[in-house]
């Protein structure tokens, strides 16, 4: 009875009727061969149905639950239309987005003025937005933006144009359409005109993608790309680019269903199935590295002076940490130790850690030479030895030029020179 209703759903509703004809045959022979007879736990039966429903074209979209009190979507005799279930969202799910801070992971400012933003979900309750702008406003100093989506599964799409219309003009952009075979509507979407937060139109914009980036997630990124306005690092995204509707099949069950197409309204491009490409392929642990550094060395190329230098110094950083230079162990380890000043090194898993006084927290070392190491990505730490053989460590920085200081071990501190 649930395999008959969930056949005629996909009939009726799925984004492409050929394809949905196909799959629902396939589901409908499955139960005339007796698949689903002995499945008596509800659970082990929507998993089953589930992987089935993928066999045919592993669409990400499609997938059966057993949730007696899940909130689905209303069919209407005109079939689905978009804009969901009518009413406010229940307090479950609220407080869930609540609790995971409306998928702010992580806001930071990372070396060279770079603001990181780490969105794990494109949240859809009303203090979500609150949370966004306030991000947003946090981030607003920064001189370029990162936006990390590795571990973004999607969420709302209007979320989703929210926050792209902070990255664009104030003239409203065309930016998505939307074909609803069920709902016999084509709906164009366009960026706002008027947001709360900052509006940063020029701002570099780098977006962190993996295969794990989904849905609106990916919605977000194809947007931003498509517009000239973000370099997408990373890897390709998962291929979720049908919106979806959570439908009531019965005794409990809920079949999502793909029942729109989405598309870049001057291409006809979709990323169903191929997912976004990005712009700077990287592997996905290191995407960060490398958008942080794409996006100091732009900075650098604007500017002048000792901005300029410090942007070079940072750049110089981040490469030696993308591509490690080996350092003999012996080497670093004759480094180690005490120094004048209060300053020591520690050589530890293979890497050096500078502690700039006792009690305060260690730092490692990024090797841009044999004895060259940056630390706070645009400061250096040199080491040489001097007339009598001791070792002596120079912390060049920015702000205060260079301090030399001995390395003592047991002896008493004095300063170097």
């Amino acid at each position: 009875m649930v395999v008959d209703t969930i056949a005629a759903q996909l009939r009726r509703h799925y984004v492409d009727a050929d394809t949905g004809q196909l799959i629902a045959e396939y589901i409908l022979r499955r139960a005339a061969a007796g698949t689903y007879d002995t499945i008596t736990d509800p659970y082990r039966l929507a998993a089953r149905l589930t992987a089935d429903l993928g066999t045919v074209n592993h669409d990400g979209h499609l997938s059966v639950h057993y949730a007696p009190d899940m909130p689905t979507y209303p069919v209407g005799p005109e079939g689905l239309k978009l804009g969901g279930p009518p009413g406010p969202l229940p307090p479950e799910v609220v407080e869930e987005e609540r609790s995971a801070h409306y998928g702010i992971a992580r806001l930071d400012v990372l070396p060279g003025n770079v603001g990181y933003m780490d969105l794990r979900s494109f949240p859809e309750s009303p203090a979500a937005y609150d949370a966004i702008v306030n991000a947003l406003r946090y981030l607003e100093p920064t001189d370029a933006i990162i936006i990390d989506l590795r571990r973004n599964g999607g969420g709302s799409g209007e979320m989703s144009n929210f926050l792209i219309s902070h990255f664009v003009g104030p003239d409203s952009t065309l930016s998505l359409r939307v074909i609803n075979r069920s709902g016999h509507e084509q709906i164009d979407r366009w960026t706002l005109g008027k947001v709360p937060g900052p509006r940063r139109p020029t701002v570099p914009l780098f977006l962190l993608t993996c295969r794990a980036t989904g849905s609106a997630a990916e919605d977000f990124a194809f947007v931003l790309s498509n517009l000239g306005r973000a370099t997408v690092v990373g890897d390709r995204t998962y291929g979720a680019g049908h919106n979806n509707a959570f439908l009531a099949s019965g005794y409990g069950f809920v079949t999502s269903i793909s029942f729109t197409r989405v598309m870049d309204p001057r291409t006809g491009k979709e990323w169903e199935g191929v997912g976004v490409r990005p712009t700077l392929p990287a592997e996905p642990e290191q995407a960060l590295l490398v958008a942080h550094a794409t996006a100091v060395e732009r900075l650098a190329a604007s500017a002048t002076g000792p901005r300029r230098k410090e942007y070079m110094a940072i750049h110089e950083a981040l490469e030696a940490e993308l591509h490690p230079r080996v350092v003999p162990p012996l080497m670093l380890e004759r480094y180690a130790g005490r120094y004048s000043g209060g300053q020591s090194i520690a050589f530890v898993d293979g890497r050096l850690a500078f502690r700039p006084r006792a009690g305060f927290l260690s730092e490692p070392l990024v090797a841009i030479g044999d004895s060259v190491f940056a630390r706070h990505a645009s400061d250096r730490i040199i080491f040489a030895h001097d007339a009598a053989g001791a070792v002596v460590m120079s912390v060049v920085t920015l702000n205060r030029g260079t301090l030399s200081f001995r390395r003592i071990d047991g002896e008493a501190e004095t300063p170097a020179g």
